[in-house]
């Protein structure tokens, strides 16, 4: 299940299929936050993935993971990398050493809830960091970072990944349509997808229908466009974008 916890970005990528940019965009509350992690749970998904956006722009994300991993969700995160005291935390958390610590580039209000460790013992966690050409025009991430990244990669971890997308991979949606940088024509994000503001959708492409929301559940007829989609052969062309 995809949470999208935020529609703000600090760059605007060229292939980005929800067209986020700068200054735009906005935050799913924390009420929202918690109620995406029930849905989950009571629904029986296993592994969330958590986007946006940019979500380590989301002051929440620390109090959001710290809640799903308690619930025992594996957790996969999609981020830019750009935010290195962010990043530098993660990994930790992968590593379950996290620490009492406050990331200054995070926007400090009132999500922030507590700074208390988080714990994952079991290893449900897992960072990848967009790193790509179209990333690399607008951004440079941290060498710390990269260099953290690559050589946990390297000694096997399955927790560190790079995300590298080419205009062949990249899929024709949002800005990237608009631009001509994406060639497929697949889902964006395809499976279950809680937007910022709790409504539930098949996919997350733009003409993909609500079917319901995190706190009602899904409505009878969601659930069989729901199973319509999975049905369907999302790998050559998105149900809802044809």
């Amino acid at each position: 299940m995809y949470l999208q916890i935020t529609t703000r970005c600090n760059l605007a990528c060229s292939h980005c299929g929800f067209s986020c940019r700068p200054g735009a965009g906005k935050h799913a509350s924390w009420d929202t936050l918690q109620q995406m992690v029930s849905y989950a749970t009571e629904a029986g998904e296993e592994f969330i993935t958590i986007g946006g956006g940019e979500p380590t722009m989301h002051p929440g994300l620390f109090d959001l993971l710290k809640l799903a991993l308690a619930e025992g969700l594996y957790c996969d995160i999609i981020t830019n990398g750009t935010k290195p005291n962010t990043m530098l935390r993660l990994a930790t958390i992968i590593d379950d050493e996290d620490y009492y610590t406050f990331c200054d580039d995070q926007d400090a209000n009132e999500y922030y809830l507590d700074q208390h460790v988080i714990q994952n013992p079991e290893g449900k966690l897992t960072v990848g960091i967009s790193d790509d050409y179209f990333h690399q025009e607008v951004v440079t991430i941290d060498q710390r970072v990269r260099t953290l990244w690559n050589r946990r990669i390297a000694n096997g971890s399955k927790h560190f990944r790079w995300y590298r997308a080419d205009y062949q991979t990249a899929i024709a949606i949002g800005r990237a349509k608009r631009t001509g940088t994406g060639q497929l024509r697949e889902c964006i994000c395809p499976g279950l997808f809680a937007n910022i503001a709790g409504e539930l959708k098949p996919c997350g492409c733009p003409g993909a229908p609500i079917i319901g929301d995190i706190w009602q559940g899904l409505t009878d007829a969601g659930q069989a466009i729901l199973t319509k989609m999975q049905e369907y052969d999302n790998n050559s062309d998105c149900y809802f974008n044809r």
